[in-house]
């Protein structure tokens, strides 16, 4: 199994859930059914996996926890920034790399 975090992928909770022969369930049964639940993480690495399964999710910054509009405003921000990351390599202008944007590349004609 290719490594990789993987978010809201079932696919990839299935292949965990196949492929590894030693289950340690933390907090209770290891769920075949996943859809009972809300929010799905999964990191595979090459001799182990971790699957993280929660029907809430709080964030974080440095000193509160964000609401709604928070988030979107920040996730707002981002997204501009990305657009400008690729904006500016298409010119040549590039910014300092950033592997978070290079995860997501844009084709600008």
């Amino acid at each position: 199994m290719k490594n990789g975090l993987k978010f809201q992928n079932s696919d990839s909770f299935k292949k965990i859930n196949k492929n590894y022969s030693y289950n340690k369930d933390i907090l209770g049964k290891l769920k075949e059914a996943i859809d009972k639940i809300d929010f799905l993480l999964t990191i595979s690495f090459k001799n182990f996996a971790i699957v993280s399964e929660t029907n809430q999710l709080d964030f974080f910054n440095d000193f509160e926890s964000l609401n709604d509009e928070a988030i979107n405003k920040l996730s707002n921000q981002w997204w501009v920034y990305w657009l400008n990351y690729w904006k500016a390599k298409k010119s040549g202008k590039k910014y300092e790399y950033d592997p978070a944007c290079e995860v997501f590349p844009i084709d600008i004609k």
